[in-house]
């Protein structure tokens, strides 16, 4: 099978009983979507969901909880801006390796200080980002937008005329 994502493919084919997938920040709003549609279109064989927030407290819908009650899912809750959390998320009692890994964490709420951004995001890619190649991770898929870029910059404005 072959998922789009915008005008990005991935391919699930040649997996014969689906990816191991890891999303990390699973438990916002495009996390909780991805993981309903990875169990509803059966293109997984585990997901670990990994997030700071509890799913007890995230506010979701019937559906939404019913694709984290399946029994492909796992949650993981931990703090991807420490290094315990990172090794907490790739770690497997059997060894076995993730084929994906969706960083999905930011920090949503704008007009913080430079810092909260800082940790919340850029520190957990400089933390997952190597620690997904250690583990052997076929795809590290980094998900963004465009509040990451400068207002002035090319970027923010490819992105805003792109999306607008």
């Amino acid at each position: 099978r072959r998922v789009h994502g915008g005008n990005i493919f991935i391919s699930f084919t040649g997996m014969s009983s689906g990816p191991r997938v890891l999303v990390l920040g699973g438990a916002g709003f495009v996390g909780r979507n991805l993981v309903k549609y990875l169990v509803d279109n059966q293109l997984a064989s585990f997901i670990r969901v990994v997030d700071k927030a509890m799913v007890a407290i995230s506010f979701f819908s019937a559906a939404h909880q019913a694709a984290f009650e399946s029994p492909i899912v796992q949650f993981v809750q931990a703090d991807l801006a420490r290094p315990a959390g990172v090794d907490k998320a790739f770690a497997t009692p059997d060894g076995a390796k993730f084929d994906f890994v969706i960083n999905l964490t930011t920090e949503s709420k704008f007009g913080q200080e430079e810092e909260a951004y800082q940790k919340r995001v850029l520190d957990v890619a400089t933390l997952c980002g190597p620690k997904a190649a250690q583990h052997g991770v076929s795809k590290f898929i980094e998900v963004s937008h465009a509040g990451v870029y400068e207002p002035k910059s090319v970027c923010f404005f490819a992105f805003f005329l792109l999306f607008s």
